[in-house]
């Protein structure tokens, strides 16, 4: 993990706070709905808290939603203690608060870099959850009154329902760090196939500048060698043309021609490869611009 130790999915842009405001408006609106609902169908009957109270913890469970990838751990230890008031105080909302407690934990998993820190955090949350169904199950346990009639099954009622509590809690804080940790491990493997990818298509950068270049530099020898080849031989025959010239002008004028049909070829073979050079060059911006 060495391309992502120091990499972060946070601070996220504009958009993902938009779309956290938007969604905390609906859960918001959503509570405000189920809170009436189950508070006309009497769920608490007379222990049931003022209206005051229950909007206030409806705004206390949906806020934090709005700022979970701001500060998604601080924001989690919000959802976890407005979700434990909700039911201390016995508003009446016993279904979307198990999203907005949910969605706070998935987030830290998802979208904190600090990874210890994010695994602190959830235990710390979950193991109060996990405390507080104790001390709720044992208070039950110890008070008589409380426990439903035993008809003889083949578990005790209370203790039945005691276990099928803690399943369901386990299933759910389970279900939020399975998720939270498989979408950071998702990003995770997202950023670093992103670098590879950015690797590779430098590593090709370099290549193709390499191959013009050895292939430059390949022209550029062979052109030396031509132009020094054509450049020697008019030497040789006007040196030789310089000898023979007042005893024998036909040999002098062979010896030039030679000199002249040297230069012509010389001319030629850099014209070739200036070209060739041109080509190269413009086929390489052609591609670079592509």
């Amino acid at each position: 993990m060495g391309t992502t130790a120091e990499w972060s999915r946070l601070p996220v842009g504009r958009r993902e706070f938009r779309q956290d405001a938007l969604l905390a408006l609906v859960l918001g609106a959503g509570l405000a709905i189920t809170t009436m609902l189950y508070g006309s169908a009497g769920t608490y009957g007379d222990d049931q808290a003022a209206w005051w109270v229950s909007a206030l913890l409806v705004v206390a469970n949906a806020a934090p939603v709005a700022f979970r990838r701001r500060w998604p751990m601080t924001m989690a230890v919000v959802s976890a203690l407005a979700f434990a008031a909700t039911q201390i105080l016995h508003v009446p909302e016993v279904f979307l608060v198990n999203f907005t407690l949910f969605i706070a934990l998935y987030t830290v998993g998802a979208w904190c870099s600090d990874r210890v820190r994010a695994e602190v955090v959830r235990w710390v949350v979950i193991g109060g959850m996990f405390a507080w169904l104790f001390v709720a199950i044992a208070f039950g346990w110890a008070v008589p009154n409380a426990l439903p009639n035993d008809d003889g099954g083949l578990i005790p009622p209370y203790i039945a329902l005691s276990l099928l509590n803690i399943v369901i809690n386990v299933i759910y804080f389970g279900a939020a760090w399975y998720a939270g940790n498989r979408a950071w491990a998702s990003a995770v493997a997202k950023h670093e196939l992103d670098l590879r990818t950015a690797e590779l298509a430098a590593e090709r950068e370099r290549s193709a500048a390499q191959a013009v270049t050895i292939e430059r530099v390949r022209i550029a020898r062979e052109l030396h060698d031509v132009v020094a080849h054509h450049v020697s031989l008019m030497g040789v025959q006007a040196g030789a043309a310089r000898r023979v010239i007042g005893h024998d002008p036909e040999q002098a004028t062979a010896s030039l021609g030679v000199v002249e049909q040297s230069a012509r070829t010389a001319v030629e073979e850099l014209r070739r490869m200036l070209g060739t050079l041109r080509a190269d060059e413009d086929g390489g911006d052609d591609v670079r611009a592509a």
